[in-house]
């Protein structure tokens, strides 16, 4: 047994204009579709530009029927420096299947140990002279796993981890943002997937980036750096 759920008659008085509108179009708009099937209405696609008058639309960015330019990668309906800042920051990124990704890092940071932190604040040390190196970093396959505690201030905005790669250097970089101190430091526990790289012989410099506000850090510590052999590397 098939059912007619009935329709919705859409009109607008100032323009003498009028739509039907079936609940089963109702639907499958509201699932980001214009065109329906069903047993009764059977296959089709609503009169969208008769729908578009009916509702005086669009009346400003992002409504129904909004036109967007081929550059405005933000779709806030004009073409600038926002969507210039997109464009780069994609350039070179390919999909193409036959290209090996580039190498990324995924990381995450958890709340320090409150058994770790020190009512005053002393100089972090400059953990790079002290054998052997404070974080440790494994290889599986084509990728690097890495851990490590962050020396931060106890009340950070945000404590990210980055990644650069120049030829055979991997350089990570600890960043801790900071406007409002606490009177203490603490260790933060972060780990973090690196890769894929191509098979080889790398070097795993790693960098805190303390007291980051307005772009630049207050100190810069070389915290150590190891050698990796990545797949089938020497």
């Amino acid at each position: 047994m098939y059912v007619n759920m009935g329709f919705w008659k859409v009109v607008n008085p100032a323009l003498e204009a009028e739509i039907d509108v079936p609940d089963i179009v109702c639907h499958y708009m509201t699932h980001g579709s214009f065109s329906y099937s069903g047993d009764i209405h059977g296959k089709g696609r609503i009169d969208v530009p008769a729908l578009l008058n009916v509702l005086e639309m669009p009346r400003r960015c992002g409504h129904l029927g909004a036109l967007y330019l081929p550059g405005d990668y933000n779709k806030d309906c004009k073409e600038d420096f926002k969507d210039l800042a997109h464009f780069a920051d994609k350039w070179l990124d390919s999909t193409d299947p036959n290209q090996p990704p580039e190498p990324v890092i995924t990381y995450q940071v958890t709340d320090c140990d409150p058994g770790t932190s020190q009512a005053v604040p002393p100089p972090l040390p400059l953990r790079g002279n002290e054998p052997p190196p404070h974080f440790s970093a494994s290889v599986e396959g084509q990728y690097v796993h890495f851990q490590d505690m962050v020396a931060a201030n106890c009340c950070p905005d945000e404590i990210k981890l980055e990644m650069t790669l120049e030829e055979s250097l991997i350089t990570v970089f600890e960043k801790e943002y900071l406007t409002s101190p606490c009177y203490c430091n603490c260790e933060f526990p972060a780990t973090a997937t690196l890769g894929p790289f191509d098979d080889g012989a790398y070097t795993l410099e790693v960098y805190l980036l303390n007291g980051i506000a307005d772009g630049e850090p207050s100190t810069v510590h070389f915290i150590g750096s190891i050698n990796l052999n990545i797949g089938s590397g020497p």
